[in-house]
């Protein structure tokens, strides 16, 4: 008997040590609106007017296709986000020249501009009906931005002339 008793004695000390206590709370994620851009590099685009190839032909302006702009946006389900581009307030390409834009963003980022666009002082739609996505950051991820030097009046042309603008790419509420 005493036997007995020592077992439950031994037992209920153990199961005393045994004993456990919890508590819990609540933790509430909340979701920001983003809309964040990047570019690949900040580098001057330099875009010449050149020759034609067959004389006769008016000059050729070039094209260059090796920025990206990469994003990230969570939007609420019901606004879409859309990239816009802007020359700043005062620039000018040269005489007889248009600056122009096309996008090719991957067909889950947003939907690219299907015609080259004028890039001006005023904001012009490049990239629109982006949902929440992103672009990733490395080797061919984000949109390609092709930038063309057009010649829109070759007889305005002046050999030599240059100048430099500044694009603004903007991501904003559609």
């Amino acid at each position: 008997m005493k036997r007995i008793f020592g077992i439950f004695l031994v037992l209920g000390l153990c199961g005393g040590l045994l004993a456990q206590s919890s508590d819990n709370h609540d933790v509430t994620i909340s979701i920001d609106d983003i809309a964040v851009c990047d570019l690949n590099n900040t580098t001057t685009v330099e875009l010449d007017v050149q020759a034609p190839t067959n004389p006769g032909d008016p000059p050729v302006g070039e094209t260059d296709n090796s920025k990206r702009l990469w994003y990230t946006v969570v939007s609420d389900g019901v606004t879409q986000k859309e990239v816009t581009a802007q020359m700043d307030a005062g620039d000018a390409t040269p005489a007889g020249t248009q600056l122009r834009l096309s996008t090719t963003p991957e067909a889950s980022q947003g939907s690219g501009t299907s015609d080259v666009v004028l890039v001006a002082g005023s904001a012009s739609d490049v990239i629109t009906s982006i949902p929440s996505c992103y672009t990733g950051r490395t080797g061919s991820d984000g949109a390609v931005l092709t930038y063309e030097a057009y010649v829109n009046d070759a007889t305005a042309l002046v050999a030599g002339a240059s100048s430099t603008v500044t694009v603004t790419l903007t991501i904003q509420d559609e």
